[in-house]
This record gives C-alpha cells, structure tokens and sequence, in this order.
C-alpha cells in the first residue's frame, strides 16, 4: 500500500506506541546490579588492598587506600576528592588474592576482548521510592570499566575509563559535574570506619546526597559502615562504604517505555529507517533499464571481499533497506564493515550498532585496522579512550592533500595491470579458439582470402576501424558514401562484392583470433609470473590508498569551527559517561557527523548517549540483528534515514517474556493490526522484520574453518548452501573432529569427569604452543566449574595474554579458536538437558566455533535421535571429499595424466568455495592449484578467482595449452616440481 508521508509519521507513531505499551518501565539492572552479570561480585570494603607510589604524590608515604580511587592520602584532611589520571604506568589498585578475586580475574582473562568487569565505590543497598515506586537497590552510585591481572603481590586493577555516574541522574550536565567531583574520603577511612566515623566526612556524605536528589531518591541519614550491598535492608536505603568489584549486565535502553513514547511525538520519525521497516520504503528502488546491464558500481572500501559482499555492498548503495544474512564464519563483520567505510567514502554519516560490547569493540578494531577515517567509538572503556585520543590527533592536525593524487596513481596502476592481464588472457583464450577455427577455416577464407591466408599482411585492425565505421555514415549523399567505402573495405580483405557485413564480420573475428593466438605463442611465462604479483601489490595499494582518501575528503569538509568541537569532542569521550551524554546533547549531530562520519556503539549506548535527532544519520548498519528484539533496535534505526541489517536467523536469537496477549492488545489498541504479522514481538526479530519486506544477499563463502568442522552445520542448518573457501588437499578426508567418550555424571549441574577432562586437555594444547584455545558449554554451572579448573593448570601469565577462552555458547557467539573443546556436560538419561542443547540455533553457535580441531567431551553413551546424535555420527567418520568435476578439455586430461605417470596425486576440476580450479597437484600443504585454460566466464572471472586463491593462501601456477610436441608432459613436470617445492 502506498502512504503519504503525514500517514507515514502517524502510522510510525502508533507503532512506537505498540512496542511502548509492551516495553518493560525500566530494566532491572537499572537499579539492582547483583544478578546481571554472569559471575559472583567481589566485595572489597575499604581494606585489603594497597596502593602504588604514583608520581606527584608525598615522598615515602605509606599508602593505605589506592591513588585515583581514594584521593591523595597526605595531609588535606578527611573530604579531599579524588583526581584522574592515575600514573599510565601503574595498576591503580592492588588486591590480595582471594577465591572471589581470583574468580573474576580468571572470568576477565578467559573471556577476551569483551569489557567485563566495573569497580563500583559508595552502594546504593536496600529499598526506596523511585518514580513513585518502591525498588530494590543494589547499585553503586559510581563505577568505572577495570581489567584484572594476577601479578607477583597480588591482583592488579587496571581502570579503563573515568568514573561513570549510576544511571538515574536527571540532568546531564549535573551528573558531569557530580562525575568529575566524586568523593573517595581523602585517603582517610581506614579499613573498617564506623558508621560514627564516617559522620566526620562532611564532603563525601555531602556529595553522596546530591547524588541522590539529583537521581530523585530521597537522601540518607548517614553513610553505612563497608559491609557486602548484596546485604540489602528492606525497610530502608543505605549508601555503604566501600568498593565492589562486579559484572556489568545489559543497559540497553535502560528506560524503554518512556524511551518509545517520547519518540512517538518526533515529527521527523516518518522518514527513518525505523518507518521504512514496517511500512516500506519511501521511495521506489532505481529501476532496472532495458538492454544489457550497467556495469558495477565501484565501490570505495579499503577491505577486500568476496563476489556476494560486494553484492551487498552495492545493494546499499540504492535502497533503503538492504538486508545481509550470513551463516558462521562468511564475514558478516568484514561486510559490515565495507559498506560503512564505502557510505562514508560516498559523504554519508554512518552509525554501526550492535547488541554487544564485544561486536562494536571487533568492528572498531577492524575499521581502524584498515586504512580510512578513525570511528567514534562513544560508549567509554579502553579501545574508545584510545580512538578518541587517534581522532583528536588526525582532525587536529593536518589534511594530507596527497592522497588523492595517490589514490588516482594506484587506480591508474591498478587499471594498467588489470587490462595487461585482461589482454593476456585473451590472447590464450584466442590460442584456444583458434585452433578450433582452423578445423572449419576453409568457408571463411574465401570470403576474405587477403585478410586469412597464410602470410597476409592486412591490418586487422584497419579492417575493424572500417567495418565499425560504414553504419555510421550520415548526412548528404551518405547511401553513395557508405557503396564507396563498403567496396574499398571489400577490395582491401580480397572479398568478392556479394559478400555479406555478416560475413565479413565472422572472418574479421577470426582474423583477430589468430592475431591473438600469434602473440600467445610468443608469450613470455616469467613475465606473465611477475604481471601476477604486480597485479596483487597494486590491488593491496589500491585498498590502502582508497581508505586514506576517504579520510582526507572528510577532512576537507571539515571547518575550523568543527575541527575545535572534534578536539572538545575527543575530550568529552575519554570523560565518564554523564560527561559524555552532557557533551553530546549539546551539539549539532548532523554538523560533528561532516567532520566525524563513522559512529559505533551499543545500542543500548546509542539511546544513552546519542542524542535524540530522528534520520541524523545517513545510514545506519544493525549487526548481529537476529539477536536483537524490535523495541531495543528503534533506538539505532530510528537515528538513520536507510539502514543494512545484517544477521543469521539459525544462531541465536533474542528472548522475549512477552504474553501474546498483551502484544494483541497493544496492536488492537493502536490500529495496527494490518501490521500484526510484522508486530510479533514475541517471535519477529530485528532481522526477521527486515528480511520480511526486502530480498537477503546470502553470504556463502566460509572463510573460518576447515571443512570437516563446517560441514555438518553446512549441511544440516544451510541446506549445503555454505561453500567453503579453506578446503585444500591438506585438510581434504582428514578428521578434524576427536570425540571422547567419558562416564562422567551430571550432578548439581555441573560434570566433572569432563572438567578435568577438559582442563588437562587445555593444559596440554597451551604447553604445545596452540594459538589459542576456547572451551565452551551451554551449561553456565559447568563453564563456571571449568573456568576455574582451566585456572588451576595453566599459569596466569598465560591466561593474561587471551589464548584461552571460556564461555557459553552465549558468551563464544562471534568468536573463534584454533582449538575448540566442547563439553556437553550431559549425562544419560538427562531429558531437559539435552533439549536445551538440542536448540537448533545453539548448537548452530555451539559446533562453529574452532578454526582447526573441535575435540568433544560426551558422557552420553547412545543418545536417542536428534542433533546430538546426528552430530556425533558426524564427527566419528572422516569428513566427505567432493567429488572432482573431471578435466575440462583434452588438454586438461593429457597434463592431468602426465602428472600421474609421476606418481603425484591430481584432482581435476578441484572446487574451492565458488570456484574450480582446473587442476590441483599434490595431496599436502604444498598442493599447487593450475590454470590450464582461461575461466569459461572470461578473463575478469579468472583474475577475480586467481586473487581469491591467493587470499585463501595457495600456491598458483598456470599450464595453458600449446601444440609443440611433448607439452604436456613438460607442463606436467613443471608442476609436480612446483608442488614438491
């Protein structure tokens, strides 16, 4: 149906009204941080720990309370506030070891990469009226991202960002103040203050009071002494003393329905991505012209990628919604990334939003790997500290006005070994052609016996400029002009009157074949050799210096003014998260997004964070969609005009406790029911909806493991649609899945005949020098038990470096290891258990995780039928090999044969992810992939599948055919001295 668009923004508002009606008032973590995390919290009190000498501070001091977290402990009297920075060089704190400390220092190092832990100071413990209601808190008023580290005196704390204020301060610009002045006793508490003692603390019972009218909670008497929070009154509310060190639960629009209803008024919402979801798009897609297609759009991405990335790619460029599903391991983040870094090229603002920390923490990584501009990455912790000093540092300084010449330089070099090499395969695929012609030359040469005997020196050329020309003759007496030089064209190639353009036209093509197949013959291999390793370095070149482009034509559209807000900006994003929100808010986001392009967070950091501007955003890019429900995404797609979702709907998927009930009451109640299919909040994802009303560009390349590991959730879950790209004769046949069978029991949730199975085999592979190494469950009393045995074998300076992870499946989605070890922690008879594993989409995530060997810990003797079963099948037998697709032609099959003759093993017409390589030779890592004639599709579809080899790490020779005696068997030789090498 078609909507105008004063009935798109009302039919837009209603929806918003649907998912508010629905929307929970407030997450729990908002108020009580005890349960929102995966482990125990770590309550330090005041006492148990000691600081280090910091630069600047008192000569000789003895340091009962840690530098940056309590204040300067010398002579300013109780109340002195707290200072950042502490020395860079330094922990800012010290711990004595303890089971609580050492579990979540283990739980921080088996799980890298992902921002785990916070240090909170002064917990909000027990009940209060909030909003007009009565809430439970376990929260402190406080907190800032730390990492842990297990060092020769202890535990070492290391802070990752500024101290960040509890979320339920009203204003903005009061909690920065309050953030920036937080009171931390001035190194005068002791380890154990009274409630008495702390009565002669003015200034931090003065500050904690204003926090909590700032936050609309009625002040406290009096500070309480250090006791656990978790300890919560239910009469009363206390502020308690002391440091708690915890894991920080989802934050995601941390205030949904009042979040949704707000927006529900914005007048602008009718043109956002969000509207274009539910309703359709705006505007018609371009459409398609009649004739023979346009050639692709170029794309201006610095990462290289596959044929169906660019399909995606060039997808966005057009429509307003573009939807990518990507089964494990084909690249979904390399995809993600290329269409925000080609949008940003193209002089859109680009925001990237994930569901977790860890995805924007892996995306950020990857941009600013790859040459282009630095992204703004908003919500706080040590990566976005980093980015922020880098931007900073880049708009501060100068624009570099050469990269555009060297950008132009690298195309035009890349261009220039393209069509070489474009050229050169014609030739060969003319030698090819023409020595068919010659079997029916005959007819042809006498039609034009001066252009195809024997000898001729007409120039083919000039033949093809003539024949070209004679349409084209307009104007006066153009009928005698066209009979003039149709004759002397006639006389030049020797052709009787009579003949036919037609006819002239097929031996002129025959003409230029043997012109072609000529210069083949003189084709010089060696040269054609460095031809490909120059075409390699200048594509590599031109990846680079496209990236540096793009950030020097943001940089020329930035003016003084934006250059003086960047800087401020830098500032304000290594500040605490209040600072941060009070910044932003102040600015024109469409103003800062010309000079800062690129934005990646959270979303539950975008609806904190981000100001409230509906389509402020070009584009926006909504990875790992299919974990992520309708109300959580509107805050990114809401903030974007068109928007790419990207996601897998056989991984995991969000979890919704909503009642049918309530969402058909809500949709009824707003008029929506025409959009009721679309408004399944329970069951409809982010990417569902999406893929609801736009065509999915599949992503089918798998780039991660190797094919026994892939195979069965090729198989099984993608109707072996997933083609992957490291198959390779070293890995074809060999087992890469060990299954050991245990007696273990399953008792109080957790099996230990496979945690000790599991952490001797971890031991094991970390003494070897295994890359890295992940255990996984999807059970968290097992992952609990199996961390801290992994804890007990292997040395912490091991675990420090992030080789070892452990996780649930839920905690390993988006990662992988070289080695995987996968405990069911099951044992027979264990119905529950085992359909819980038996999820489809876990188990998808479950058995995709290792790059090189899964090895299996399974205590169920003879499971009844189901995935487990299937799967265990599966993994006991040595992996399928694809059967080869034969020789292509006569010439392919005489080398092929040579080669056997030597004793060394060949596969003709080998496949390899979408392509087939025409002749493999060897069986081991040393395996050597021939070209024994140009691809089929024409030299363009020969460079590309040449280039994805190369990625793909193998050895590439070609062998194209010639009609001297003994060829075949010289060109066999070369190549089994090739693959022995």
């Amino acid at each position: 149906m078609s909507i105008g668009e004063g009935d798109r923004r009302a039919w837009t508002a209603a929806i918003l009204r649907v998912l508010a009606a629905v929307a929970p008032e407030h997450r729990g973590s908002r108020y009580d941080v005890s349960g929102s995390g995966p482990t125990a919290m770590a309550w330090l009190g005041v006492g148990g720990f000691y600081g280090p000498s910091v630069p600047g501070g008192p000569s000789g001091a003895s340091w009962i309370t840690p530098e940056g977290f309590l204040g300067s402990p010398h002579g300013d009297g109780p109340g002195v506030r707290g200072s950042w920075p502490p020395s860079p060089t330094v922990p800012v704190l010290q711990l004595q070891r303890s089971p609580e400390i050492d579990a979540l220092a283990h739980y921080d190092a088996m799980t890298p990469g992902t921002p785990n832990l916070s240090l909170g100071w002064l917990w909000a413990s027990g009940t209060a009226v909030h909003d007009g209601q009565e809430r439970r808190f376990v929260r402190p008023l406080v907190s800032r991202g730390v990492q842990l580290q297990v060092g020769n005196r202890g535990v070492d704390v290391w802070a990752l960002e500024e101290w960040n204020l509890w979320p339920l301060a009203a204003d903005d610009a009061y909690a920065a103040e309050l953030e920036q002045t937080v009171a931390l006793g001035g190194g005068g508490l002791g380890q154990a203050p009274s409630p008495s003692y702390l009565t002669r603390f003015p200034v931090l019972q003065g500050w904690v009071d204003d926090v909590l009218r700032a936050s609309g909670v009625a002040p406290v008497e009096s500070l309480a002494g250090p006791r656990p929070p978790a300890e919560a009154p239910a009469d009363r509310l206390e502020v308690v003393v002391g440091f708690g060190i915890f894991t920080e639960g989802s934050n995601d629009l941390l205030r949904p329905r009042e979040t949704l209803s707000a927006w529900a008024v914005d007048p602008g919402i009718g043109g956002t991505a969000f509207a274009s979801l539910y309703l359709g798009p705006r505007l018609a897609p371009p459409p398609s012209r009649p004739g023979p297609p346009a050639p692709p759009t170029p794309l201006h991405s610095p990462l290289p990628l596959s044929a169906s990335q660019q399909a995606a790619v060039r997808h966005a460029h057009g429509h307003e919604i573009t939807v990518v599903s990507g089964p494990p391991g084909t690249g979904k983040s390399q995809t993600a990334a290329a269409v925000a870094s080609d949008a940003v090229a193209r002089g859109q603002r680009v925001l990237i939003a994930t569901q977790s920390s860890m995805a924007a923490d892996v995306l950020a990584e990857l941009l600013d790997r790859a040459p282009g501009p630095t992204p703004v990455l908003f919500g706080g912790g040590r990566r976005a500290g980093e980015l922020a000093t880098k931007v900073g540092e880049e708009l501060g300084g100068t624009v570099d006005h050469g990269s555009s010449r060297r950008w132009s330089e690298a195309l035009g070099r890349h261009r220039e070994l393209l069509e070489a090499t474009y050229q050169d395969l014609g030739d060969v695929a003319a030698l090819e052609a023409w020595a068919h012609d010659l079997l029916s030359l005959g007819p042809l040469e006498r039609i034009a016996p001066a252009l195809l005997a024997p000898g001729s020196t007409v120039d083919v050329a000039e033949v093809r400029a003539r024949l070209t020309e004679l349409p084209l003759v307009t104007g006066p007496f153009a009928r005698r002009r066209r009979s003039r030089r149709a004759r002397a064209l006639r006389e030049l190639v020797g052709a009787d009157p009579s003949a036919s353009d037609e006819e002239l036209r097929r031996a002129l093509e025959v003409a230029e074949r043997r012109d072609r197949a000529r210069r083949a013959d003189r084709r010089d291999r060696e040269l054609a050799e460095r031809r490909w390793r120059a075409l390699i370095e200048a594509e590599q070149t031109l990846l680079a210096e496209t990236g540096r482009r793009t950030s020097d034509l943001v940089g020329r559209r930035v003016s003084p003014d934006a250059r003086r807000a960047v800087v401020a900006l830098s500032t304000a994003l290594r500040a605490g998260r209040a600072r941060r929100r009070a910044h932003l808010a102040r600015v024109d986001v469409r103003r800062l997004t010309d000079a800062l392009p690129l934005w990646i967070g959270t979303l539950g950091e975008i609806e904190a964070l981000l100001p409230a501007v509906a389509g402020a955003f070009d584009l926006v890019v909504l990875d790992e969609a299919s974990m992520i429900e309708q109300s959580a995404a509107s805050a990114a797609l809401l903030r974007a005009r068109r928007a790419v979702v990207i996601g897998d709907p056989r991984q995991l998927r969000f979890v919704s406790f909503l009642a049918d009930r309530e969402v058909d009451e809500a949709v009824a109640g707003q008029g929506c029911g025409w959009l009721a299919d679309r408004l399944d909040l329970r069951r409809v994802s982010a990417f569902d909806l999406a893929a609801s009303g736009a065509p999915s560009t599949f992503l089918d390349e798998h780039f991660r493991s190797v094919p026994h590991l892939i195979g069965f959730s090729a198989d099984r879950f993608y109707g072996g649609r997933v083609r992957p790209v490291t198959r390779h004769p070293a890995n074809d046949g060999v087992p890469a899945i060990e299954v050991h069978r245990l007696d273990g029991v399953r008792d109080g949730g957790v099996n230990e005949a496979e945690v000790a199975a599991a952490s001797a085999l971890v031991a094991d592979l970390v003494a070897r020098g295994v890359g890295s190494v992940g255990v996984i469950s999807p059970h968290r009393p097992q992952v609990d038990r199996l961390r801290a045995a992994v804890a007990a074998v292997v040395p912490d300076a091991v675990l420090q470096e992030g080789r070892v992870r452990v996780a649930t499946v839920h905690g390993f989605q988006g990662s992988e290891c070289d080695v995987v070890i996968a405990s069911f922690g099951l044992s027979d008879g264990e119905g529950r258990g085992r359909r819980f594993l038996e999820d489809p989409h876990l188990f998808n995530v479950l058995v995709t995780r290792a790059r090189q060997r899964m090895i299996v810990l399974s205590s169920v003797d003879d499971p009844p039928p189901g995935l487990l079963a299937e799967y265990l099948r599966w993994a006991s037998s040595p992996p399928p090999v694809p059967a080869d697709v034969g020789p292509a032609d006569a010439w392919t099959e005489q080398v092929a044969t040579a080669v056997r003759d030597q004793g060394v093993a060949v596969h003709p017409g080998y496949r390899v992810g979408p392509w087939v390589i025409d002749l493999v030779v060897g069986d081991g890592a040393g395996a050597v992939a021939a070209a024994t004639r140009v691809h089929p599709d024409g030299p363009d579809a020969h460079v590309r599948r040449h280039l994805a080899l190369q990625r793909a790490g193998w050895r590439q020779a070609e062998a194209f055919p010639s009609d001297e005696p003994g060829a075949a068997v010289r060109a066999a030789l070369d190549l089994v001295a090739r693959a022995a090498g």
